[in-house]
């Protein structure tokens, strides 16, 4: 599983700086050769999609870890922004992982995979909601034109850091104040 993340992370790290990346230049930024790439992945579409499961994987995880079930039990708006805050922070931190999905494939494509996405939204959606609720996230808003635009500011993130714009470790604050600035009571 360590050797499949970390091709998977290579491949996300190479298809990030150059979209149209063919297999061949993939396998070169992996340290293999094309040959051994398609036994991985028979096809270009093959890597995608499993770097879209990944993308799914993390994304999930990143959701599991902030416990959304717990802060929304809780009703404390301090844990609903700490929430807010961990998430957004770690979402910034694989921005790499999430770029194949955010921009190179397309669950619909794949109508698990599309299902799988909108569960997941949908917890995501949950916790945004709650934020709203309790004046964490500003409510004037739907919940998923918040969603959406953290969806538009992964890409954002992961672009300005490819095109040497922003910093690495600063990405992460700024993908932050975007959302909870002006919130900083709650």
């Amino acid at each position: 599983m360590k050797d499949t993340d970390d091709t998977l992370a290579v491949a996300a790290r190479a298809l990030n700086a150059a979209p149209r990346a063919s297999m061949s230049e993939i396998a070169a930024a992996i340290g293999i050769g094309r040959t051994t790439l398609h036994r991985r992945f028979e096809s270009r579409e093959a890597l995608l999609r499993a770097l879209a499961e990944w993308g799914l994987d993390t994304w999930q995880a990143s959701l599991e870890a902030v416990d959304v079930n717990s802060v929304v039990a809780s009703n404390d708006p301090k844990r609903a922004r700490q929430a807010i805050t961990d998430l957004l922070r770690g979402y910034a931190a694989h921005a790499d992982v999430y770029g194949p999905l955010l921009t190179a494939y397309e669950p619909s494509d794949a109508p698990e995979m599309a299902a799988r996405a909108r569960k997941i939204g949908e917890l995501e959606t949950r916790l945004i909601s709650h934020a709203q609720k309790l004046g964490v996230l500003r409510a004037d808003v739907p919940a998923s034109w918040i969603g959406w635009t953290i969806f538009g500011l992964l890409v954002a993130c992961r672009d300005s850091v490819r095109n040497g714009d922003i910093g690495h470790r600063a990405v992460a604050d700024l993908f932050i104040t975007t959302f909870l600035v002006g919130n900083e009571n709650k």
